[in-house]
């Protein structure tokens, strides 16, 4: 069996980072990797697993991408599909059902999934289920949206990981010991309410001092889209009108997997606080479940892993429900440590092992 997977790879994106440990346990000599048009200095380590071939851009024909796969003699051709990724949708099109007259299976995990059924961009993905094999999507509801038959839930995998211990990780960070911090970690953009979260934590330093507020991500420009940046602007103006760089900090960059073992060890909890609608799942998510932290979070589709068992849930864009949800947490030191627990377990249940190992496995029902 050999396979094709199409998606970002070795970028600082979700669906990269996700494609990249998915694949970490596929098989040596039988997979490559169709990746976008960005080369990567990791590109040209000699520890690569498997081969990349970067040809495709966002808004391309996608003939290039057509042609490798076909000249490649692969069995099964995996698209990771978000819609930002594949933003020319008649080429998309044509070129899944090429793939699929030369005798191609085709198979397609949907990252995003509109939780209104009749958003316009959620027929455009069901008009693709007629040149589909297999989808592989992350929650039941989203299954239920599409009502294609050959469509399985499989989780979003987590990471096996290896906490830094707190006085380590703190040194490192640069974060007193005897404060009790919330980790707010992902890109900076309006949908993740970074701002919200730094005024729950204004709010809340009057009855607790020892809060404290990190938050780091990188602030996101899609093209000539600079809402990102500004926001970002945003968020260290109110803080300083605020007064309250004394109890937050923001580190505007991209936080590296190897890092997190440094913010994660640091942590005392983590804040999650996305406004997204749509169905999908956070990595970052997985990655506080795999630390066995525990959580704050919104009610957000994208965060329905951090259920209640997980995390202390509070309304998307209510502000004093945020901050009820972390004062439970700093009180209650026996809630931490169950919802970290329940978190760990989960995590461990979804480990990228196990993820990789149903994918190959439904792939093979193919053939």
């Amino acid at each position: 069996m050999k396979i094709g997977l199409v998606s970002t790879f070795n970028v600082e994106c979700g669906i990269s980072t996700y494609s990249e440990h998915l694949t970490t346990f596929y098989p040596i000599g039988n997979t490559i990797i169709f990746a976008n048009k960005l080369l990567m200095l990791s590109d040209t380590q000699i520890n690569l697993l498997h081969p990349i071939f970067r040809c495709w851009n966002r808004l391309g024909d996608y003939k290039e991408l057509t042609q490798k796969v076909l000249d490649s003699q692969i069995d099964i051709v995996h698209f990771q599909h978000e819609f930002g990724l594949f933003q020319n949708f008649e080429a998309f099109e044509a070129m899944i059902q090429e793939l699929k007259n030369k005798g191609i299976k085709i198979v397609i995990t949907f990252h995003t999934v509109f939780s209104d059924g009749h958003h316009i961009l959620n027929y455009r993905i069901i008009k693709l289920l007629n040149y589909v094999d297999l989808v592989i999507v992350h929650h039941q509801k989203i299954k239920e949206i599409l009502d294609f038959k050959n469509c399985v839930v499989i989780p979003h995998g987590s990471v096996k990981v290896k906490p830094k211990q707190k006085s380590e990780a703190r040194k490192y960070l640069n974060i007193p010991d005897d404060k009790f911090v919330c980790m707010f970690l992902g890109f900076i953009s309006p949908n993740k309410g970074q701002i919200e979260a730094s005024i729950a934590i204004s709010n809340l330093k009057k009855e607790f001092s020892n809060i404290y507020l990190l938050i780091a991500g990188l602030p996101v420009i899609n093209g000539s889209n600079f809402e990102n940046l500004e926001y970002c602007l945003n968020l260290f103006r109110g803080v300083r009108r605020m007064n309250s760089f004394d109890v937050i900090r923001i580190i505007p960059r991209f936080i590296t997997e190897q890092d997190f073992d440094y913010y994660a060890g640091a942590a005392d909890i983590f804040i999650e606080n996305h406004g997204y609608t749509q169905y999908s799942t956070s990595g970052i998510s997985h990655l506080i479940m795999s630390y066995g932290k525990p959580s704050v979070s919104s009610r957000s589709f994208i965060l329905n892993d951090l259920n209640e068992e997980r995390s202390v849930k509070f309304n998307i864009g209510d502000i004093n429900g945020m901050e009820e949800s972390i004062k439970k947490l700093i009180l209650d030191n026996s809630l931490r440590e169950e919802l970290g627990k329940n978190a760990l377990e989960f995590a461990k249940e979804t480990y990228w092992d196990r993820i990789a190992k149903k994918h190959l496995e439904l792939y093979e029902t193919l053939l």
